[in-house]
């Protein structure tokens, strides 16, 4: 077996040369979450001792909010209900928002997303090199993967299984995202963006006026790209099966998990990219059309009407959802766009 190396950004930003003269960034980045966090901000109008303490206060938000929700901190609240047999009462803002969050994800997605996978998590190990597991292994711990045995009210998560584990890693990083740039829109930073694996978040507006450009990473060539979102300010947010994995007799196994069968997803997709003004929905539903596949998807964005926009990478082809076949994505490499 080997581990794949985790790519260090799932999607990159582009910025025109013109404006990054007239306009220079400050960059500064942090290890969290098992990822890069990469912070790029206009200097304009803010002095370095400002731009700096910004960036400090983004290490210290990420850091709160991974020391509450982490599945392997000892410390944190998500540790303390998996080790309970009822639920905890708990008074982490953000433990309990993420979890709240988690379960109107699962319901609205029929548990295409979920934040009960942990039991799957230990049991594939994918980012600990990888396991395969026999049927019974599967079973057993996908009897412990029900996200209706869990509820918030009041303080209290509670979840009727005990053998229940949480997993926040579907949605973690987007909620850490949005904390961000609820803080960053207050420090008189015109406008930038912040990188958390596989979620761009991004704010203001350019001096030159036009949308963000996000380029997408090639699911089969992760130093290519398959082609470029032009977006608002917003959230973008993207899974693939290329992003973390690992090999077993010839057979990829990445981590990326189907509530319904307990194994990687197997829809048809190896990328799903979701923008959307809301960044733990952006991180939710990239993972969810993930393992919808490209055909409930779409329906699910029909059903949706506003909600998101997204953009489906399959084998050499790429489908869009309709918001972006005006002008706001356009297709590289190898890949075409399928009406």
């Amino acid at each position: 077996m080997r581990r794949a190396l985790f790519g260090l950004l799932a999607l990159f930003l582009l910025l025109p040369l013109g404006g990054c003269g007239r306009d220079p960034l400050y960059e500064s980045a942090f290890l969290a979450m098992d990822t890069v966090v990469q912070l790029r901000f206009s200097r304009e109008g803010v002095s370095d001792a400002d731009l700096k303490a910004a960036a400090a206060e983004c290490e210290a938000i990420v850091a709160r909010i991974e020391g509450a929700i982490s599945r392997t901190a000892a410390s944190s609240e998500t540790v303390r209900f998996n080790a309970s047999a009822g639920g905890i009462a708990s008074s982490d803002e953000d433990f309990l928002a993420v979890l709240s969050a988690s379960l109107r994800a699962a319901e609205e997605t029929e548990g295409a997303v979920s934040p009960a996978l942990g039991r799957l998590t230990e049991l594939w190990n994918v980012s600990g090199g990888g396991y395969v597991p026999t049927e019974a292994e599967l079973a057993e711990a996908r009897a412990h993967c029900d996200w209706r045995a869990l509820s918030v009210a009041d303080g209290f998560a509670a979840k009727t299984d005990a053998a229940l584990c949480l997993d926040f890693g579907a949605i973690g990083k987007g909620y850490a995202a949005a904390r961000l740039i609820e803080y960053l829109v207050t420090t008189g930073i015109r406008w930038g963006l912040v990188s958390l694996g596989g979620n761009v978040a991004l704010f203001g507006e350019k001096p030159d006026g036009r949308a963000f450009r996000v380029g997408l990473t090639d699911p089969a060539d992760k130093a290519a790209v398959a082609g470029y979102l032009s977006v608002p300010d917003g959230f973008v947010s993207v899974s693939g099966d290329y992003e973390r994995y690992f090999e077993a007799d010839g057979v990829r196994y990445h981590h990326i998990f189907d509530p319904a069968t307990g194994r990687p997803a197997a829809s048809g997709l190896h990328a799903a990219a979701v923008w959307s003004r809301d960044g733990t929905l952006a991180d939710a539903l990239s993972t969810a059309l993930f393992v919808m596949g490209a055909e409930r998807a779409l329906a699910f964005y029909d059903a949706h009407p506003g909600l998101f926009e997204a953009v489906l990478i399959a084998d050499g082809a790429i489908r869009v959802t309709p918001g972006l076949t005006e002008g706001g994505f356009e297709a590289a490499g190898a890949y075409s766009l399928i009406p």
